[in-house]
């Protein structure tokens, strides 16, 4: 009996946005002997460190080019420029951004100290061990916060086997003038002084989510969509004390994903998706996704079954109600 091949079939989403990302050779492996002793491979953090501090200081940004290796990389979340997250290869790059050659709303650089958090190490580049590099985790000052990285040190062969910054990552974490209501600063009691008296924690809860007009509070900022990036940002701007609404057309929180694939999976293992404030326990599965829980557990406000046409209306029918 004969047989007909059918195509494959090709879910019309990923049609058009899948594609191959080229990944980035590995630096060629130097000769030069290697620090044997942890006091060796401290001073030669300290050195690069510090003289990356006084390029940052006195804006002497052409002398990143004798730090950072010949091929290497920068990745800058909200440290660097205080609206940008950047990937820069090379000096040039960091340099054309912290000067802002060109552009008309140029930005200065904004980190101004960097400091060890760790010991450096030598440790390997690469799976095979060809390439070894000096690893440390940082931290920094910017003015308006503090924040967070790493760094990895190579022996730079297209620069005469001189120890070099390969990697580079910043990324802010805290602000100085408005910190996150974490840690110390959390709030002592599940429910503000502002309440009222006979109302109990849920019931002021309730209340909270309308945003009743007696109360005379608005959002701050609303959020489209209540998928993993919406619920993240509500997480982070509850926690600065920012009033924040999401609405989503779905009937329940994570609705953009249950709906469009039939596994609800992740694409990056858990950990490099872990939600503010909640981390995935240490039993859940590497690529399974939890969203539905999130909204209820941090208390956000979340409209479902909105579209923005609706709030449009609602808002305006409210406004036509109080100029009569």
């Amino acid at each position: 009996m004969g047989s007909i091949a059918l195509p494959p079939v090709e879910e019309l989403h990923l049609k058009d946005t899948s594609f191959n990302v080229p990944t980035a050779p590995y630096p060629k492996s130097s000769d030069a002997p290697l620090p044997r002793w942890s006091e060796e491979i401290r001073s030669i953090v300290d050195q690069s460190i510090t003289a990356l501090n006084t390029v940052l200081q006195f804006g002497n940004f052409a002398a990143l080019s004798d730090l950072m290796a010949k091929t290497s990389y920068w990745r800058d979340h909200l440290g660097l420029s205080p609206t940008r997250f950047s990937t820069l290869y090379g000096a040039d790059e960091v340099i054309s951004l912290i000067t802002s050659k060109g552009k008309a709303n140029g930005t200065k650089c904004q980190i101004t100290s960097l400091s060890l958090t760790s010991t450096p190490e030598l440790t390997n580049l690469d799976p095979k061990g060809t390439v070894k590099c000096i690893f440390a985790t940082l931290s920094f000052t910017t003015p308006h916060g503090t924040g967070k990285g790493n760094a990895r040190w190579i022996l730079d062969v297209e620069s005469q086997d001189q120890w070099r910054i390969y990697t580079l990552f910043t990324s802010l974490t805290d602000l100085t003038s408005t910190p996150f209501q974490t840690g110390s600063s959390r709030p002592e009691s599940a429910k503000p002084n502002s309440a009222p008296p006979k109302m109990n924690w849920y019931e002021w809860r309730e209340r909270q989510r309308e945003f009743p007009e007696e109360d005379g509070e608005e959002p701050t900022v609303l959020i489209v969509g209540a998928g993993h990036s919406g619920l993240m940002t509500a997480a982070r701007l509850k926690m600065l004390g920012v009033r924040t609404l999401m609405v989503d057309k779905g009937e329940r929180t994570g609705d953009c994903w249950r709906k469009r694939y039939h596994d609800l999976v992740l694409h990056d293992p858990c950990w490099m998706n872990a939600m503010p404030y909640l981390r995935y326990p240490p039993s859940w599965p590497v690529s399974l996704l939890f969203l539905s829980f999130v909204a209820r557990f941090r208390c956000l406000h979340l409209r479902p079954k909105s579209n923005l046409a609706s709030l449009f209306l609602r808002v305006l029918h409210g406004r036509c109600a109080d100029t009569g």
